[in-house]
């Protein structure tokens, strides 16, 4: 990345970002409590309040749980994957707390799960900037290996893409952004997956520019 090459720039993230990711796990036990603003434009506003199924691509940001929890709140039928660790084996109460369904990604046929809640007009909420087998593109000059859950579903259950990610102010609140990759769903062929899902990677690429002390470094990729 430009601007983050010398020795102590990368120290700083490494300890800035364990810092920020660690602050945002122990936020999750006490969402309730926590304050925090959505930001979208008028287009995607339209596609949240439809109140028909969505793809949304999140991203490890700070508090990256936030993104469907909030969701939650704002439409009432958000699922998620995940495969949480045993050091943190709280969080499957606390995804019930905030009514927030969660799919083991370990699971035999977790994708056709969050199909399905797709086929009942579901919000499913995918991290997606970790690596992957599923397709292959270019992040920060890298090729590299990367998840296409969130562009699969949108072809396969004929949705919109978005994305969102949350960011933590001065003030320890959340801005929760949502914006609109695609407003049709994606085309069914690992080309057009790949297409997708190197769009939401640009993204990603700008949005670590802004808040690269906020993002989870810790990565295959990277290591």
């Amino acid at each position: 990345m430009p601007d983050q090459k010398s020795d102590d720039r990368i120290r700083y993230l490494a300890v800035t970002a364990y810092q920020y990711i660690v602050f945002g796990v122990l936020e999750n036990f006490w969402f309730e409590d926590i304050e925090y603003t959505f930001e979208m434009d008028a287009a995607t506003k339209a596609l949240i309040t439809s109140g028909g199924p969505l793809s949304i691509a999140t991203m490890h940001l700070s508090c990256y749980e936030a993104v469907p929890f909030a969701l939650q709140k704002l439409t009432g039928r958000v699922t998620t994957l995940s495969r949480v660790p045993k050091f943190a084996a709280g969080l499957h109460s606390v995804y019930a707390k905030n009514g927030v369904c969660c799919v083991d990604k370990s699971q035999a046929g977790a994708f056709l799960a969050l199909a399905g809640k797709m086929g009942s007009n579901g919000v499913v909420c995918l991290h997606s900037d970790h690596f992957g087998s599923d397709t292959e593109l270019d992040f920060f000059q890298l090729q590299t290996g990367a998840p296409a859950g969130p562009a699969m579903l949108s072809a396969y259950a004929k949705t919109p893409l978005l994305i969102a990610y949350a960011v933590l102010q001065k003030d320890n609140t959340y801005i929760i952004h949502i914006e609109t990759v695609s407003e049709f769903p994606i085309g069914q062929s690992p080309k057009a997956f790949q297409f997708a899902m190197q769009a939401i990677y640009r993204q990603f690429e700008s949005i670590i520019l802004q808040y690269p002390e906020q993002w989870c470094w810790f990565y295959k990729r990277w290591r």
